[in-house]
């Protein structure tokens, strides 16, 4: 039986802080979908207290929230100013915030049950090495959840396009459409990695909902908007794949 959304206390409120940039607080509200998803399947295939490394972890929304649950989590950036407004909003006080680059991991071989890589894959223009360094760190069995915009004209339209038209300092180039990948490009890529694609689920923003118009007139994100898991990937999708045992 899956986790209820109620039993997860996920706190992913985008106006936490407002300091944080339109851009963010979107990335934000799409980990509330995602995080639960991914909670899941870590309690399924791996327990309760897992050891799990997020990579790219920019200022701690996952990281953070992983530790909330008990689990023992690493963030890791390049970017040593992210690294200390995570670390100040780790309430947990628990998090390990290390600095260093996801396609050469600080870290030793089979150290982690569990890697998370959401909005990260995204921004690599290959993301080989860093699949190859991610099965390298995690023990035989262990899984990895990623997500990624498909390759689409949704998603060039939404994800970069629309991104840059309505929401307010987004970076210039912060979505490049030809670092999106197909979910079958992105399985191959997996495979060869040493890591065995098990899911893979549809992710989009809900589009007829009051917020998403009132972020098209504004350019603001509130805490009212939502995505959902959707049966096709038109825009984006989070997967998780295993790393194989003989591997």
């Amino acid at each position: 039986m899956g986790l209820l959304r109620s039993e997860l206390e996920i706190s992913l409120n985008v106006a936490d802080d407002a300091s944080l940039p339109g851009w963010d607080a979107m990335i934000r509200a799409q980990q509330r979908l995602e995080l639960p998803w991914a909670l899941e399947k870590i309690r399924r295939h791996i327990g309760y207290r897992a050891h799990i490394l997020d990579l790219g972890c920019g200022y701690g929304g996952v990281a953070n929230e992983l530790a909330k649950t008990g689990h023992m989590v690493t963030g890791l950036d390049h970017d040593p100013e992210v690294l200390g407004i995570a670390k100040m909003r780790d309430k947990t006080q628990s998090v390990q915030y290390r600095l260093g680059e996801i396609d050469q991991l600080p870290f030793a071989n089979q150290s982690f049950d569990v890697v998370t890589a959401l909005d990260v894959l995204c921004h690599l223009d290959d993301c080989a090495e860093a699949l190859k360094e991610a099965t390298r760190v995690l023990r035989p069995g262990g899984i990895f959840l990623f997500n990624n915009f498909n390759r689409t004209l949704g998603a060039w339209l939404v994800a970069v396009k629309g991104q840059e038209w309505f929401i307010k300092n987004t970076p210039a180039g912060y979505h490049e459409f030809g670092r999106f990948k197909k979910p079958q490009v992105l399985a191959r890529q997996l495979r060869r990695a040493g890591l065995e694609p098990v899911q893979m689920r549809g992710v989009s923003p809900v589009l007829l909902q009051r917020s998403f118009f009132k972020l098209i007139y504004e350019g603001s994100v509130n805490e009212d908007f939502h995505f959902h898991f959707c049966r096709t990937p038109w825009l984006g999708y989070v997967g998780f794949a295993q790393k194989r045992r003989f591997y």
